[in-house]
């Protein structure tokens, strides 16, 4: 997979040629200009500004946003996964035991299966659906003795279809992007402005600005995509809360049975 900071630097890199390239364009169309025709073109690369700015600044805000709730999605499903294996244990510890080696499981292939295919195909792995089955068939097929159990019971089904669900969710969110029209906008924006600046004479002082200008605006777009894949990237969303679930003695004690068996 490509390095990130390698797409970013050629984000970067990108929009700042893009940019001068646009301004020397737009001089070889229009070499030269009159006041009048430098106050219009100022006036234009103001107006354009703010609202290149602004969409730009918005549909940021959009992404930012889904990562944020694509993070709260997995730390909610590692608690779901956590109280479901202590459900299990509440219900019957024995009778149980082939669904908590189950769910220990699962939690173990959401790490080293989901999460590479994550990154690589924001697919998930049929392995932890295979695990996800059995756990719930072997969850309907257990038999409440009494009142107690039939409560635990009824939980356990609800938290193991919400663990399908929050499956499905977490997947959704690996493609979450903005609309086409941002990157038409953010991009047509930023050769406009930068085209706009023709009434300055092609200094290298000018050059220099042109690009610093293109080029921020080029790693600020980088960072808009970068956080629409939240499994990889700059900045991924790891599975920290299954890691520390695994962690604890109870779990851990079961995932070492399984892993020696």
């Amino acid at each position: 997979m490509t390095d990130p900071i390698l797409l970013a630097a050629a984000a970067i890199a990108f929009s700042a040629v893009a940019g001068c390239l646009a301004y020397r364009l737009a001089r070889a169309l229009h070499p030269s200009a009159d006041a009048k025709s430098a106050d219009l073109a100022n006036l234009i690369v103001v107006r354009i500004g703010i609202l290149h700015a602004l969409i730009v600044a918005l549909a940021f805000a959009e992404v930012k946003q889904n990562e944020m709730q694509a993070r709260q999605l997995v730390s909610e499903e590692a608690f779901t996964v956590a109280d479901t294996f202590y459900d299990f244990q509440r219900y019957q510890r024995d009778e149980t035991a082939a669904e908590q080696r189950l769910i220990v499981r699962y939690a173990h292939e959401v790490i080293h299966r989901d999460w590479p295919v994550l990154e690589g195909r924001g697919a998930l792995s049929e392995e932890a659906w295979a695990t996800w089955r059995q756990l719930i068939d072997g969850t309907l097929n257990l038999a409440p003795a009494d009142r107690r159990q039939r409560l635990i019971h009824d939980r356990l089904v609800r938290n193991v279809y919400l663990m399908e669900e929050q499956r499905q969710k977490r997947q959704i969110s690996a493609h979450q992007t903005p609309h086409p029209f941002f990157w038409f906008t953010s991009i047509s924006g930023l050769i406009i402005i930068c085209a706009c600046l023709t009434s300055y004479p092609p200094r290298r002082s000018t050059y220099v600005m042109i690009a610093t200008f293109a080029g921020f605006t080029g790693a600020v777009l980088y960072l808009a995509y970068d956080v629409t894949t939240p499994f990889s990237g700059l900045s991924v969303i790891q599975p920290v809360g299954f890691e520390a679930f695994l962690r604890q003695p109870a779990p851990a004690a079961v995932l070492e049975q399984a892993l020696g068996d």
